[in-house]
């Protein structure tokens, strides 16, 4: 006697070319093919969505500081992927400030540390150099965001950081709002948002 249904049910298989199985008061007759496709797919196991990218990798951006100086901007970067976690790379950034009429070409080491090895994981940045011409000045860009893996190597990035420009020269900003008053400025920066596109 068994003690629970459970034990009562059960496969016997062969190997040979047929083999069968008892269960209950029914007997089948199954090919050792169709056994062998039985075990395989018990041992295939679910995917894990990572992205084992390295090599060259490239990003272009687009994005708006807003805050002492707001500015619209456009930057791309390339450089080498050692990991699925760590980016570096230098870039580029051309970035028109509104409020000085000015225009800034930082030149910037570009580096990236992802948080997980998944299509889509958080990650933080650092963007650190020099704006070489029109308006030149230290520049540093350190920014939070989230990657979106699209297809084996491509993403979107939406970003949320703080960017500093450094001046070298000092500004002065004259206006008449009643009185005639005057301020003067050696640095212009922002809250930077962005969205970005990496290959």
């Amino acid at each position: 006697m068994y003690a629970t249904a459970q034990e009562y049910e059960k496969k016997v298989l062969k190997e040979e070319n047929h083999a069968e199985v008892v269960s209950g008061e029914t007997t089948e007759e199954y090919s050792s093919e169709d056994i062998s496709m039985v075990i395989s797919a018990r041992q295939v196991q679910v995917p894990v969505l990572k992205r084992n990218i390295k090599g060259y990798r490239a990003n272009i951006s687009i994005g708006g500081t807003y805050d002492t100086g707001s500015a619209i901007e456009i930057s791309t970067s390339h450089g080498y992927q050692f990991s699925p976690y760590l980016f570096l790379g230098i870039g580029m950034e051309i970035n028109g400030c509104t409020y000085l009429e000015e225009l800034f070409f930082p030149i910037f080491v570009d580096s990236k540390v992802n948080f997980i090895n998944k299509k889509t994981t958080p990650f933080f940045q650092i963007r650190a150099g020099y704006s070489v011409l029109g308006a030149a000045g230290a520049y540093f860009n350190p920014n939070i965001g989230v990657s979106f893996g699209v297809g084996k190597r491509s993403s979107l990035e939406l970003s949320i950081g703080y960017t500093y420009q450094g001046l070298d020269s000092d500004y002065e900003d004259y206006y008449y709002w009643g009185d005639y008053s005057s301020s003067e400025y050696d640095f212009t920066g922002g809250v930077t948002l962005r969205l970005g596109w990496s290959f």
